[in-house]
């Protein structure tokens, strides 16, 4: 069978609880999430978490899933990781006003996968296809093989007290994540004053060379 066939296969099963960016936006409310995500779950589930012994370099698989079914701080957490094909100890939670900011890490390479979560409790993945927001894009980048990532934490732009834009910065290269920079996409994520997503837009409709200061 040729060469080519088993890397399509290949890269579909990586691609499967990796860093890969999904390809399209989705801004999901989850019945979980509801009324709204607890600070002080959280932040005590994450206590308990830590009290597990290192299974060599990481904590013990089995202490973490002992103590998020056993204990109820650890509900809401454990739900999402299940969401987001993760574990409670590779998630945390850094509350921006009234959004909150997810951050997944990837044990097996390093990789950030980062996540929003808006007062209206949907869940939206900041890692996604820019050809989704670009016409042009998809034009010069047709059945071209991206690979997305995170390039760092997303920044938060407020207007006085008001959060109203979340922009990430997305770095894209060819094939596997260590392969040929293809470029970087800034994705702007606006919101409305009652925390709302009310557009997603990729300047310029286009890719720069550098990630921006």
């Amino acid at each position: 069978m040729p060469n080519y066939f088993w890397c399509f296969i290949m890269t579909i099963i990586i691609s499967i609880g990796s860093s890969y960016a999904s390809p399209v936006l989705e801004c999901k409310s989850y019945p979980f999430l509801k009324p709204a995500f607890s600070e002080t779950n959280y932040r005590n589930c994450k206590q308990l978490l830590q009290s597990c012994p290192l299974s060599g370099p990481y904590p013990s698989t089995a202490c973490i899933q002992q103590i998020a079914k056993n204990n109820r701080s650890c509900n809401q957490l454990s739900q999402l990781a299940k969401v987001l094909h993760a574990t409670p100890a590779t998630l945390s939670m850094e509350r921006i006003g009234n959004f909150a900011l997810i951050d997944q890490v990837f044990i097996a390479d390093g990789q950030h996968s980062y996540y929003i979560l808006t007062p209206k409790n949907c869940l939206i993945n900041t890692k996604i296809d820019p050809r989704n927001l670009s016409a042009a894009l998809k034009e010069d980048y047709k059945n071209f093989p991206f690979v997305i990532t995170n390039w760092d934490k997303p920044k938060i732009v407020k207007t006085g007290d008001q959060i109203t834009n979340i922009i990430a910065t997305l770095k894209i290269t060819k094939t596997c994540i260590a392969c040929e920079l293809v470029g970087y996409a800034q994705i702007h994520y606006e919101f409305d004053e009652a925390g709302k997503l009310i557009n997603v837009n990729l300047p310029n409709d286009s890719l720069s060379e550098t990630p921006a200061s």
